[in-house]
């Protein structure tokens, strides 16, 4: 078995593109659309997962909360 080289600053908890976007209460695509926007901070697996640090979940449950009650 591969051994998961984490990025050096990414030692945290991280998360899955489903499990972020369960957690941000938004579908798995716009997740991959931030992504791919360069909105959301991520790393990959040696196997091209996606993962996403801790942090960037916290950041974008209070962006995405500030910006629904917003409209």
């Amino acid at each position: 078995m591969r051994e998961i080289k984490v990025p050096v600053g990414f030692d945290e908890p991280s998360y899955s593109v489903g499990e972020f976007a369960g957690a941000v209460g938004v579908h798995r695509t716009t997740v991959r659309r931030w992504i791919n926007r360069g909105l959301v901070a991520h790393w990959l697996t040696p196997t091209g997962r996606v993962r996403i640090p801790q942090s960037a979940v916290d950041a974008s449950i209070t962006v995405h909360a500030a910006s629904t009650q917003a409209a």
